[in-house]
């Protein structure tokens, strides 16, 4: 009874969130920004319920579990807004402006060390492509570089952190960012060689996992 009433208040990530969001949606059209409006929704309910709750105990009420449980719903409203958005953002962006390009082939053994001395003259993150027995054996984002702590960056060497030929997903750089989006999902893929209309490849685009999800 409490429970199920409580779990329908208008606020993602409780199943009233949901329905908020589904009429939202309707009304809008923009599946995204309707789930982005819900979970704002959430994160002002769960900032309440987490004031409430501390008021409540500083002044002897007990009521420090309603506390932690806007703590809580908060951080899932927050979480959900976080990816509703970059959805949203993503569902407008080209495929261009979202890879990283390709740059000058690299032979295999460099440490990341070495992947960041060649990166120094790059403003943005670039991908570069290894070069195998039998032609481009994979691809190694600069942004391994930020990934790897410094004390690691000298002895680790790019082979270890490269995208495989085979895990690489083709697509074409005047493809809608949604399409390619839901052929990874379909797929099962996380990365992109972007190429053009010629086969010339281009680029590469790294996809988050909970960006691709159902």
């Amino acid at each position: 009874g409490v429970l199920a009433m409580f779990n329908m208040i208008p606020a993602a990530p409780l199943d009233g969130g949901r329905v908020l969001s589904a009429a939202l949606w309707k009304r809008s059209t923009n599946r995204h920004q309707a789930r982005a409006r819900a979970a704002r929704a959430g994160e002002l309910f769960g900032s309440l319920l987490l004031g409430v709750g501390l008021i409540g105990f500083l002044l002897g009420a007990g009521t420090l579990l309603m506390g932690l449980l806007g703590l809580f719903l908060r951080a899932g409203a927050t979480a959900e807004r976080i990816r509703a958005e970059s959805l949203d953002a993503l569902s407008t962006a080209s495929v261009e402006s979202s890879m990283m390009a390709l740059v000058t082939p690299i032979s295999r053994g460099i440490t990341v060390a070495g992947l960041e001395a060649m990166s120094g003259g790059y403003t943005q993150p670039v991908a570069f492509p290894i070069r195998g027995d039998e032609g481009i054996g994979g691809i190694v984002a600069s942004t391994v570089i930020s990934d790897t702590p410094p004390p690691q960056r000298q002895v680790r060497v790019i082979d270890d952190l490269a995208i495989g030929w085979s895990e690489l997903m083709p697509a074409d750089v005047g493809e809608a960012m949604p399409d390619v989006m839901a052929r990874a999902r379909e797929l099962g893929k996380r990365h992109v060689l972007v190429h053009d209309s010629l086969g010339r490849q281009l680029g590469y685009l790294r996809l988050e996992p909970g960006l691709i999800a159902a």
